[in-house]
């Protein structure tokens, strides 16, 4: 019994030791560069900065299943899953929009231009160029599910509504952990903004 005490305290320690290398690693990727706007009670209003993204899109809103296959697709594209066999560093966070369809995308490194990004060996990959986005933010810590991102984008919207801020339908989950990360988990809902 000692003994098998004495296995699981040593693999939880390993586990966790893990857990914070990764959970450094996740901060020092390079992520989508934004300016705070203006923040409210429970959520901000945010202007993304222009950026390049990989992205696939998918029928329907089942948000995290799209959202878990779409990143193993654009996480093997940038680990060389290309046609020069060439790694890209990856970024956070993933975004996983909602609009007439469901938009998983990830962001280029700023060193890559849209000439220079490697084509992918799927073709359901594509690349887009994006211009300066407003948007709102609500944020929240976890595991992510359909019902907890509907739950917040729901608190989001109502918070914008008694803000009288305007907005568009689109709105996008977005989690900055990859999935193997288990503590520690940050994610937000966005809607953008008119």
């Amino acid at each position: 019994m000692k003994m098998l005490a004495g296995v699981f305290a040593a693999m939880a320690t390993i586990f966790l030791i893990s857990q914070s290398f990764d959970k450094k690693g996740a901060k020092e990727a390079e992520q989508h560069a934004f300016k705070l706007i203006e923040s409210h009670e429970g959520f901000e209003l945010r202007e993304y900065r222009p950026a390049t993204f990989a992205y696939m899109d998918f029928e329907g809103e089942k948000l995290t299943q799209h959202g878990g296959t779409g990143y193993r697709y654009l996480a093997s594209y940038a680990y060389g899953d290309n046609e020069r066999t060439e790694s890209i560093d990856l970024t956070a966070p993933v975004y996983v929009e909602v609009g007439e369809q469901t938009r998983v995308k990830l962001m280029m490194p700023r060193t890559q231009s849209m000439a220079s990004l490697p084509i992918p060996r799927h073709e359901e990959i594509n690349f887009v160029r994006e211009g300066y986005q407003r948007v709102a933010v609500i944020a929240f810590t976890g595991w992510v599910t359909d019902e907890r991102i509907a739950q917040h984008k729901d608190k989001l919207l109502g918070r914008l509504a008694e803000a009288k801020i305007s907005h568009r339908d689109t709105y996008a989950y977005v989690s900055y952990n990859p999935p193997h990360e288990v503590m520690n988990r940050q994610n937000e809902v966005m809607v953008y903004l008119d």
